[in-house]
C-alpha cells in the first residue's frame, strides 16, 4: 500500500524539479494498465497528477471543469493519452493532498479503467472543496475540546469499533460526541489547573440515549509550547490509519470549521501535555441538571460541573476504560 501523505513529499519534490523546466514531472510507484501515475508541477502554479489511460478510455472520457478549484482534462501529449486533475487554488492544497493520496491508494488496488475512477472520485469529493473556502473561526474551546474527542477516536480506533466515522455524533450537532451499540460517549477537556470543572451545554448533553448507557470522559490538559499532542498532529496520525474514510473525515472537519485543511490554519492549533483523566458512569445519582422544560418555565441551560475529587463522584469509574495516559487507582 502507498504511505499516507505520499503525495505531500512527492509534490513538494516536484515543485522544486520544476523550477527547471515548464512543467516538472515525478513518478509515483502507482502503476494503471497504460503505464505509472506522475504527479506534476507547471509554471502557473499548478499542481496535480497525470495518469495514462488507453484509447479506448480516453474516447469515452468527458472533462470535468465544474469545480472552481479542480480541473479534470485529457491532454493528447507525445503520443501518449493521459488524464490531467489540476489544483488550480493554492490555498487547497492541503486538502488536495489528501483528495490524492486517496486516488492513489484506490487506483493501487484497482488499475483498471483509471479514468471512471478518477471522475467518479471527483465527483464525490467535490462539494469539500468548496467548503474549505470558509473563512477561519477556531477558538481555543474548539480546539481543546476537539483535542478530547479525537484521542477517544483514536482509543476507539484501536478497538477496532466499526463503522467508527459515523458514530463519531459530536460533528453532526448531536446530543453525545458518540454514538456505540450499546452506550454513548461524552468527552469534556478542561485546561483548569484548579479542580476538574466541565462545561455542560444544554440538559442533553448528559441524558442517556434511551437503551443505552452514559459514560462521561472528563480530561485535563496543560497547555504547552512544546507540549506533546494537538488537533493537527492527532490528525496527521489519524488520516494516515487504514480504513479511514477520508471523505467523511474531511467533511465531518468542515461540519467543526477545523482549519486542519486550511493553508493557514496551523496556528490556530495549541501544543498540549495530557496531565489525567477520568471516568464516569452517568447514573441516576450523577450530578447533573434533569428537570426542565416547559413545566418549569427553563428552556435552555448551560452549567459548570464541578467534578474535582472525582473518586467521591456517583458513578466515577475506579478503572478507565478507553484514555489509559492518567490512569488511576
Amino acid at each position: 500500500m502507498p504511505l499516507k501523505n505520499q503525495a505531500e513529499l512527492l509534490f513538494n519534490r516536484v515543485k522544486t524539479h520544476q523550477l527547471q523546466k515548464e512543467v516538472g514531472l515525478l513518478s509515483t510507484d502507482i502503476q494503471v494498465d497504460a503505464g505509472v501515475v506522475q504527479v506534476f508541477g507547471d509554471q502557473n502554479g499548478d499542481i496535480g497528477l497525470w495518469i495514462p489511460i488507453s484509447d479506448e478510455e480516453h474516447r469515452q472520457f468527458r472533462p470535468d471543469t465544474r469545480s472552481a478549484a479542480l480541473r479534470l482534462t485529457a491532454p493528447h501529449v507525445d503520443g501518449v493519452q493521459h488524464i490531467r486533475l489540476a489544483l488550480t487554488e493554492p490555498r487547497q492544497e492541503r486538502i488536495f493532498v489528501v483528495f490524492v493520496d486517496e486516488i492513489l491508494s484506490t487506483l493501487e488496488s484497482n488499475p483498471n479503467n483509471p479514468a471512471s475512477t478518477v471522475s467518479s472520485m471527483l465527483k464525490r469529493w467535490r462539494d469539500l472543496f468548496r467548503e474549505s473556502l470558509k473563512p477561519i473561526t477556531w477558538s481555543r474551546d474548539q480546539d481543546l475540546g476537539l483535542l478530547c474527542e479525537l484521542e477517544v477516536l483514536l482509543a476507539l480506533y484501536e478497538r477496532q469499533i466499526p463503522s467508527l466515522l459515523e458514530r463519531w455524533t459530536g460533528p453532526e450537532g448531536l446530543p453525545h460526541d458518540f454514538e456505540l451499540e450499546t452506550e454513548s460517549l461524552e468527552c469534556k477537556a478542561t485546561r483548569s489547573m484548579n479542580g476538574l470543572k466541565v462545561s455542560i451545554n444544554g440538559v442533553a448533553q448528559l441524558n442517556p440515549t434511551p437503551g443505552k448507557e452514559l459514560r462521561l470522559i472528563a480530561r485535563s490538559y496543560a497547555e504547552n509550547p512544546d507540549g506533546e499532542i494537538s488537533v493537527d498532529k492527532m490528525l496527521d496520525k489519524i488520516f494516515r490509519l487504514d480504513g479511514i474514510d477520508t471523505d467523511v473525515l474531511v467533511r465531518k472537519l468542515q461540519k467543526l470549521g477545523c482549519p486542519y485543511l486550511n493553508k493557514d490554519g496551523k496556528p490556530y492549533f495549541n501544543q498540549y501535555d495530557a496531565v489525567e483523566s477520568f471516568e464516569f458512569q452517568v447514573n441516576d445519582d450523577f450530578p447533573r441538571i434533569t428537570n426542565i422544560g416547559p413545566a418549569e418555565r427553563i428552556q435552555q441551560v448551560s452549567y459548570v460541573l464541578d467534578l474535582s475529587g472525582p473518586s467521591t463522584v456517583p458513578g466515577y469509574l475506579t478503572k478507565n476504560l478507553l484514555l489509559q495516559n492518567g490512569e488511576h487507582e
